[in-house]
């Protein structure tokens, strides 16, 4: 069967789609021919110059599978009409966490003949696939709600997939080295699945409860949360480093690494010779402490990502529901910086009832952790978490308004004042946090200090973004000519990270061996 797979990476940083490309591989060992199609920029300007459709035409797929998330779905509702009207007897399944949560909805749209739900690897979608292609529509596949006449066949969860050996990645077809390229020169890769918290912004917790519906027992049980094996990983790692000469390091982007201390000192003691390369990961706090740190160092990591997101309080408990507190975040990342890792803060603005004091402080306790760099996002409330539904019931949140991006405005109602200021922030965040530093506080508080005198008007006038501009100027060439630290975002593609300007014992890779900076 001729199976097309589309990965919607149209805003937001170029990302590679690890669950779509596992697929592909375990269509391809099944005897399937797999096309994977990364739509990336796609749907601007008229539809007949989008290269998608040049694809499509030329394999006349069997089945199209649309993977998305929910910043990209109504982008995928669009793209199914379109798909189906073009191609009227291909089967439309759509997939992904959007879907996942929402399998009506999605499956209400126009052309969509299916709905894959959770992880389809460990064989749920071959077969499905398979049944597609001896005649068969899988109407009580487990994994899939499916539309058949005028009845929808609602399926429970398929069983989550073993990760110890998993299938790798089908990178065959795909411009890989093109992809790192845009990523400055790293590989994205996942080392496990899962996680154990449920903070009320994240997705993670309405998927946890889906699968709960259709699986019983607790997530421990299933098991939820997976880890791969070292063998498996190493093997995804090398053919990585084979496939993109431009490939510099390694981005492992889930969401806690350093979780199982014997898998880790395994890798601690294979990778720096079976690849080498520095990585970066994610971790939560409670996994740091000095001896996981000094693995981390041994097996090559350069930085440690941790999720700060706001000040330690009312709003990071109640609201965002994050279980760690100031003291843990500290101990996290002095025990980093004790051996020298790099730091990296994940930072959130645009929390439901977060105020100007909230900002302030938030910035303020990211300075005092002294983070190499530092990463600042819009919260955005995504369909399916408590908090989206708390936004709904309240009438902070229009029911007709997209999930936003991290790098736009805020999609909440917001009292004009708090409004501005939080698009203030979001441009010259950088000050904020220059503000909580001893060496930059004398330029960083009188620049704060014009930005929060400004009403709206003056804030949106021409002359006022020059000005702003003149002052960070003038303040960044005293900093930078006086050696004192201080956080700047020198890129414009990217001006969500900041990083510190200091003496490190090891350099930032794409950062620190650049002039921008």
């Amino acid at each position: 069967m001729r199976v097309a797979l589309i990965w919607l990476n149209s805003s937001g940083p170029v990302g590679v789609s690890h669950g779509l490309l596992i697929l592909a591989r375990e269509l391809v060992d099944a005897g399937h021919v797999v096309r994977v199609i990364h739509r990336r920029g796609a749907g601007r300007g008229a539809e007949e110059a989008d290269p998608l459709w040049a694809e499509l035409a030329d394999m006349e797929p069997h089945l199209v599978g649309i993977s998305f998330n929910s910043s990209h779905a109504e982008e995928a509702r669009g793209l199914a009409r379109s798909i189906k009207e073009r191609l009227a007897r291909t089967h439309l399944l759509c997939g992904g966490i959007h879907a996942t949560l929402d399998p009506d909805g999605v499956l209400g749209w126009p052309g969509v003949d299916g709905v894959g739900m959770g992880e389809l690897d460990g064989g749920h979608l071959v077969r499905y696939v398979d049944r597609l292609a001896a005649g068969e529509l899988p109407t009580d596949q487990p994994g899939f709600w499916v539309r058949a006449g005028g009845a929808v066949h609602r399926n429970p969860m398929a069983p989550l997939p073993r990760l110890d050996n998993q299938a790798l990645p089908l990178f065959d077809g795909l411009d890989l080295d093109a992809l790192v390229r845009a990523k400055r020169g790293f590989g994205e890769v996942l080392s496990g699945r899962g996680c154990p918290y449920r903070c009320r912004f994240c997705q993670n917790h309405a998927l946890v409860a889906r699968y709960g519906e259709s699986l019983g027992g607790s997530p421990s049980s299933w098991p939820y949360v997976r880890r791969r094996g070292v063998e498996n990983l190493l093997a995804e790692l090398q053919e990585l480093k084979a496939r993109a000469p431009s490939l510099r390091a390694i981005m492992f982007a889930d969401d806690r690494f350093a979780a199982d201390r014997g898998w880790l000192e395994e890798l601690a003691r294979r990778y720096p010779g079976e690849v080498g390369l520095p990585f970066i990961i994610n971790a939560t706090p409670e996994q740091i402490d000095p001896e996981v740190a000094r693995l981390l160092l041994r097996a090559g990591c350069n930085m440690v990502k941790l999720g700060v997101e706001c000040a330690p309080g009312e709003l990071r408990r109640r609201v965002l529901g994050r279980p760690f507190g100031r003291e843990r975040l500290v101990e996290a990342f002095l025990a980093l910086r004790g051996v020298g890792i790099n730091t990296m803060a994940y930072l959130m603005i645009g929390i439901p009832g977060q105020t100007q004091e909230h900002l302030l402080e938030t910035f303020s306790f990211c300075a005092g952790l002294r983070p190499d760099a530092v990463r600042v996002s819009m919260f955005c409330p995504y369909p399916g978490t408590r908090l989206h539904e708390d936004l709904l019931a309240s009438g902070e949140l229009d029911p007709e308004a997209e999930p936003g991006d991290f790098l736009g405005g805020s999609v909440l109602k917001w009292p004009e004042v708090m409004e501005l200021r939080l698009e203030q922030a979001m441009r010259a965040y950088t000050w904020l946090l220059n503000s909580g530093l001893d060496t930059a506080r004398a330029e960083a508080e009188p620049l704060v200090e014009w930005l929060l005198s400004l009403d709206a008007r003056t804030w949106a006038a021409e002359g006022t973004r020059r000005e702003l501009r003149r002052l960070e100027a003038h303040a960044l060439r005293r900093l930078a000519s006086q050696g004192r630290a201080h956080y700047r975002a020198p890129f414009p593609e990217r001006p969500d990270y900041a990083f510190l300007r200091a003496p490190r014992r090891r350099p930032i890779i794409n950062v620190d061996d650049v002039a921008a900076l």
